[in-house]
């Protein structure tokens, strides 16, 4: 079932600060959800490989002039122009990050 329009923001939100706290406890040397550091070693390897994929995909399609395929709304020439400009190549850059932090 989709969540209302009006709840979607503040779900995002929701999901944003969570996320916010989970990354503040790892700093702070907490495992949660993992029994050991190993572990989350090894899921954060997992994670990069993953996010290393869909930013790269975006990059791929926001040059392509393609980020409809994603978002169907995304079609406006301006933000095409934008997408290509600035949109893309940021993804390009996260996913190149994420890729060497991979690697060390």
């Amino acid at each position: 079932m989709p969540v209302p329009a009006s709840l979607a923001p503040l779900s995002a939100e929701g999901a944003l600060l969570a996320l916010s706290g989970l990354h503040l406890a790892w700093g702070f040397g907490a495992t949660t959800p993992f029994p050991r550091v190993e572990d989350l070693s090894d899921a954060r390897q997992s994670g990069l490989v993953a996010l290393t994929g869909i930013l790269g995909a975006r990059a791929a399609l926001g040059f392509a002039g393609r980020t409809d395929v994603l978002v169907p709304v995304s079609t406006s020439d301006r933000f095409r122009r934008n997408d290509r400009r600035v949109f893309a190549p940021l993804c390009l850059a996260l996913a190149a990050g994420a890729a060497s932090a991979r690697r060390s």
